[in-house]
């Protein structure tokens, strides 16, 4: 993980201390950096396989009544949960497509 110097200027309290400038480091918290990465990866194809967000989405919703009924309605939204995460930022059609399929999952499963 990154680390950032960050300089503090010294300054005077309201009871007249004077605190000296300090300078330390800490974990990077930027955009690029977002702290640990918590979720794990997903492996391909473990939805529907290749291409599986471009079909119809009638066809992806029979796939996710099968998914649903085989690894459970929880584990489904994990998956699907993970992968916005993983594209809010990079690519907001597909992000959008994914926040229509999780709210029809947890209607409809």
């Amino acid at each position: 993980m990154a680390k950032l110097t960050v300089h503090r200027k010294a300054y005077r309290r309201k009871d007249g201390t004077r605190v000296k400038a300090s300078t330390y480091k800490i974990n990077d918290r930027g955009a690029k950096g977002r702290g640990k990465k918590v979720l794990p990866t997903l492996k391909k194809g473990s939805l529907g396989g290749k291409g599986f967000f471009s079909k119809p989405a009638i066809v992806r919703h029979s796939t996710y009544k099968k998914e649903c009924k085989l690894l459970g309605k929880k584990s489904l939204l994990g998956k699907i949960q993970a992968l916005k995460v993983f594209n809010k930022r990079d690519n907001k059609p597909f992000y959008d497509k994914l926040c229509k399929d999780y709210e029809w999952i947890v209607k409809n499963c």
